[in-house]
C-alpha cells in the first residue's frame, strides 16, 4: 500500500521541513476507516470511487497492537476485516483498491494509504468482501 497523494507531500514536509502531517493532530484518531474502491482512489479522497454497493459502510479498525501487528517494515491486520454483505439484488461492482483513513463513512477525508487489491473482487446480492488476518498489508519494502 501506498500513501494517497496528500499524505506523500505531508511526508515530505515532515521529514524535511519538520512539521508534522495535519491528520496527526486531529482529534479522536483512536482508529482507522478502511474502504473499498472501483479505481485508484490515491489522487483523491477517501470518498473517491469508493464503492456504493447496498449496505456498504467502512470498516473500523483501531489503531493499536489490538488491531495491527507491526513487524520489521510491516504492519497487517490481526483480525479479519468483514464488510457487510451486499444486500442489492441489482448491484453489481468490481472492487479494483482499498485505502484507510480517519473519517468515517460519507465524510471525504484523507487517504493515509492505498493500494490495488491483488485480485479484483466482483460485489453482487449476497457477496460479503473481507480481509482475512494478515491480509491488509502496509509496508516500507
Amino acid at each position: 500500500m501506498g500513501y494517497g497523494l496528500t499524505t506523500k507531500l505531508e511526508q515530505l514536509t515532515a521529514e524535511f521541513l519538520g512539521t508534522p502531517p495535519a491528520w496527526q493532530a486531529i482529534a479522536g484518531q483512536a482508529n482507522f476507516y478502511i474502504e473499498l474502491h472501483t479505481g485508484d482512489p490515491a489522487a483523491g479522497t477517501q470518498s473517491t470511487l469508493e464503492t456504493i454497493y447496498t449496505s456498504y459502510t467502512r470498516v473500523t479498525v483501531i489503531r493499536t497492537a489490538a488491531g495491527w501487528l507491526v513487524a520489521g517494515v510491516t504492519a497487517a491486520n490481526v483480525a479479519q476485516i468483514l464488510f457487510p454483505a451486499c444486500t442489492g439484488p441489482a448491484d453489481d461492482v468490481t472492487l479494483t483498491h482499498t485505502s484507510f483513513g480517519l473519517s468515517t463513512t460519507g465524510i471525504a477525508g484523507q487517504i493515509i494509504r492505498c493500494g490495488a487489491l491483488l485480485v479484483p473482487k466482483r460485489v453482487i446480492n449476497g457477496i460479503q468482501p473481507y480481509f482475512d488476518v494478515g491480509d491488509f498489508i502496509a509496508s516500507f519494502a
